[in-house]
């Protein structure tokens, strides 16, 4: 499990990982188990507790990028996941 661990890190930093992680763990079959993994990802491991403003901007933005697809193309953050091998 990922937390955060440096300060220095950026918002942006702190997410994707988390994100991502989420993603692999849940899956995107049942969206609406993971937008309850992905809140619960927010509230105690990318925070820590209460946290609103631009924290909560970047963490939606990281949501959309590898949950959408909505990353510009050839971004760091839009690598995509692995997927299982299909017969």
């Amino acid at each position: 499990m990922l937390t955060v661990a440096s300060p220095a890190r950026s918002w942006r930093d702190r997410a994707w990982p988390i994100v991502r992680e989420v993603i692999a763990e849940v899956g995107r079959e049942d969206m609406r188990e993971l937008r309850r993994a992905l809140l619960a990802a927010y509230r105690g491991r990318y925070c820590g507790g209460p946290c609103s403003g631009w924290p909560y901007t970047v963490w939606r933005a990281e949501v959309r990028r590898q949950v959408g697809g909505m990353g510009p193309p050839g971004d760091r953050f839009t690598v995509p996941l692995p997927l299982e091998v299909r017969a």
